[in-house]
């Protein structure tokens, strides 16, 4: 017989022996053990977001399984790479509340103060000549109904839209589609 003491403070989650088993000492595993006092959360953010982050920073986390319960977290890591969304993975430590509410696989949700963001002029991927990487659009000059073409400064690609940091102006109009038959000048029909 022997006792088996564990490293750490936890909970059984699972038991791979039985009462009476031989184990040897060879790195057989007896028992999966889960410590919910503090839990991770992984979370991915865009650039402008990781600049204003540091290790050790508070983060308020919200639970939609406990709406009503406040948790608070520390970022413990920040990659240094972005992934290939041209996003930062983050790790945040949970610290859980006195009855363990959250369990080990639940979701969160990080909350960031970061400073408030000017609002900003999305226009869609679509809309570029050739690719997002081309810098470059056409708009119409509602003086005549012709293109122009617009060198632009792009910011974050949002889903299908593309944040626009220079070169575009509030109310201009830009061309979505059929700029493969356009050149600076054409004639161009309003189609909605």
């Amino acid at each position: 017989d022997a006792n088996i003491k564990s490293p750490i403070n936890g909970i059984v989650n699972k038991r791979y022996i039985e009462v009476g088993a031989f184990v040897t000492a060879q790195g057989t595993q007896l028992f999966e053990l889960v410590d919910v006092s503090k839990l991770k959360l992984k979370v991915n953010v865009n650039e402008s977001q990781v600049a204003s982050l540091k290790i050790g920073d508070n983060i308020d986390i919200k639970s939609t399984v406990f709406p009503n319960e406040k948790f608070s977290g520390k970022v413990t890591f920040i990659a240094a790479k972005a992934d290939a969304t041209l996003n930062f993975p983050i790790e945040i430590e949970v610290s859980n509340n006195t009855k363990n509410s959250l369990r080990a696989g639940m979701y969160g949700t990080a909350v960031f103060n970061f400073p408030k963001q000017a609002p900003s002029i999305l226009i869609p991927r679509t809309s570029f000549v050739g690719s997002v990487s081309s810098n470059q659009v056409f708009v119409l000059d509602k003086s005549n109904n012709t293109s122009k073409v617009r060198n632009v400064v792009t910011g974050r690609i949002l889903g299908d839209n593309v944040e626009i940091l220079d070169g575009l102006k509030e109310g201009e109009t830009v061309i979505t589609s059929g700029q493969i038959n356009l050149a600076e000048g054409t004639a161009v029909s309003i189609v909605k």
